[in-house]
């Protein structure tokens, strides 16, 4: 949802035994260059899984999600620590902006990935 809210598309990849039955996503490019997407957009994408399963339990502190997500804050982190609370925010918002999206995508996961 994300990726579609910033311009790209996305490739998901089926969870398997090896990632720890953690499934993942791939933004790609849909057709020329995209200009103005910068760190803070790509840490937005990134956040955005954890913020729609924290959202989805309704607890912003749940240590499961948060583990599940180390790969996403690795990205958070890659911004000065000023700007990683807007870029959180960022992503909480546009979950709550799109949620039903979110509901359509995970619909459309668990029919083919169970």
């Amino acid at each position: 949802m994300a990726c579609e809210h910033l311009g790209l598309g996305w490739i998901i990849y089926a969870p398997n035994h090896d990632e720890n039955f953690m499934g993942r996503t791939k933004p790609v490019r849909l057709a020329g260059p995209l200009i103005g997407f910068n760190l803070e957009d790509a840490a937005v994408i990134a956040m955005a899984g954890w913020a729609a399963e924290c959202h989805h339990l309704d607890n912003w502190n749940d240590p499961y999600v948060r583990e599940g997500a180390e790969h996403d804050f690795i990205v958070l982190d890659e911004l000065d620590e000023r700007r990683r609370d807007p870029v959180t925010d960022r992503a909480k918002e546009l979950v709550l902006a799109e949620w039903q999206r979110v509901g359509e995508i995970a619909a459309d996961m668990l029919e083919r990935f169970g």
